[in-house]
């Protein structure tokens, strides 16, 4: 009988737990979703240490379903791919903001604001371009603090 009780109301919590997941929230289901698979693994060790290789299963699987398959391939490959910082040349970093080299620091900023507005990942756009964007605006910058330009 408890056993029943048991899993009516796991049913019941993945339910729950899928319904808070669906909602509009993305930080609050950031933080359930993280404590879903932390519950997870937590019981599902329990069980193996106590024999019960069943239930270990069902909690294995639950938290890897919270998990999601791709965070856990892109965890696994960014753990084994060495990053690489590409510098780029200074005269692509003025194509990438779309100024020219005799152009002011103020116009150098508004250019950077400018694009970064469009693609912003926060607004739909990329995170490599603004990445991009981003590490064009400090190489002009910073060439320009190196040729004794004072950058407000």
């Amino acid at each position: 009988m408890i056993l029943v009780f048991g899993i009516i109301f796991l049913i019941f919590l993945i339910f729950f737990f899928d319904w808070i997941i669906s909602s509009e929230k993305e930080i609050f289901k950031e933080k359930i979703r993280s404590l879903i698979v932390f519950l997870s693994f937590l019981l599902a060790i329990l069980f193996l240490v106590f024999g019960l290789y069943y239930f270990s299963t069902f909690f294995i699987s639950l938290a890897l379903w919270f998990f999601k398959r791709k965070v856990f391939f892109d965890f696994l490959i960014g753990l084994f791919k060495k990053k690489k910082y590409s510098k780029i040349k200074i005269s692509e970093a003025y194509e990438i903001l779309g100024v020219d080299q005799n152009t002011s620091i103020d116009l150098i900023i508004k250019a950077h604001k400018e694009l970064i507005i469009k693609v912003h990942p926060d607004k739909g756009g990329s995170s490599y371009l603004s990445a991009r964007i981003n590490e064009a605006r400090d190489i002009i910058m910073a060439d320009r603090i190196n040729k004794g330009e004072k950058v407000e």
